[in-house]
């Protein structure tokens, strides 16, 4: 039965990451809280390996046709219009990467500690929600990705690097960024599934060189490649569902769902309520 029960965990927390990793609602914040409330323990950092591989792949097969223009555009000498948008996209996806190695660096201490914990992460989601009403008020979203400028490209790096602390969300900060700067909603989404790419790379590599320097005694082949499985085909439909609807509607339904999550979570923590399942 302990068998079955770390599948199932396995299970839902691949779903989690592959949802909440390109729905703004912040993936890391969603696994934390999930292991808080459910009373799991932390999988380690082969099962966040394992994940975020996931995801990246998620994103590579579903912009496989982008993916394959930029390298034909990085490698061939040609000077059409398409291939010169591609090859300026490219550059403007690689230096939104900088910001988030930067913010990696700099804030991963509290990354990991005291941010983690369920309060920060409520106070987050909140925060974000709220700012996601703004951007949505002030915002006058009208141009496609072939429009992206430098100024662009440096306000969402520097969202992607906010979006290191946990319940801030890479996805929703980057792509109210795109948004506020001019980006129509899904052009917005759209930069940000392939700015994550790089990103959510550095992650899964970052957390494979510390399973490399200490191998797990009992490492379950099974539950990762169940958590691969859930974490790859629930973020192919989030990425979809995302350019789908952001095409018609606004990041609001998101910033609802953030404060009142948010507001659910602080009350837990101040009135120590304790759920039957933790009993």
């Amino acid at each position: 039965m302990e068998m079955y029960s770390s599948y199932i965990q396995a299970a839902i927390l691949g779903l989690i990451q592959g949802f909440t990793e390109f729905l703004p609602i912040s993936s890391t914040g969603h696994l934390v809280i999930g292991r808080d409330l459910l009373g799991w323990p932390d999988q380690g950092l082969e099962f966040d390996m394992v994940m975020h591989f996931a995801t990246l792949f998620a994103v590579l097969i579903y912009f496989w046709s982008d993916w394959k223009e930029f390298y034909m555009a990085l490698v061939s000498k040609s000077k059409t219009k398409s291939s010169l948008e591609h090859r300026l996209l490219l550059k403007y996806i690689l230096i939104a990467t900088i910001p988030a190695i930067l913010g990696a660096l700099l804030m991963k201490d509290i990354a990991e500690g005291i941010a983690r914990e369920t309060v920060y992460v409520a106070a987050a989601l909140i925060i974000v929600g709220i700012l996601f009403i703004v951007v949505e008020k002030v915002a006058r979203p009208r141009r496609n990705l072939n429009k992206v400028t430098i100024w662009d490209t440096i306000s969402v790096g520097i969202a992607q690097a906010a979006a290191v602390i946990p319940g801030v969300s890479r996805s929703g900060a980057t792509i109210s960024a795109g948004i506020y700067q001019g980006l129509k909603r899904d052009q917005a989404a759209k930069f940000s599934f392939l700015i994550g790419a790089p990103t959510i790379l550095m992650a899964g590599g970052y957390s494979l060189l510390h399973v490399i320097s200490s191998p797990p005694a009992d490492l379950d082949i099974t539950v990762l490649l169940i958590a691969f499985a859930t974490a790859f085909i629930s973020g192919y439909i989030a990425i979809k569902f995302m350019l789908d609807f952001l095409k018609t509607h606004s990041l609001i339904p998101f910033a609802i769902y953030r404060i009142i999550l948010g507001a659910i979570l602080i009350g837990i923590n101040i009135f120590h309520v304790r759920l039957p399942w933790l009993s």
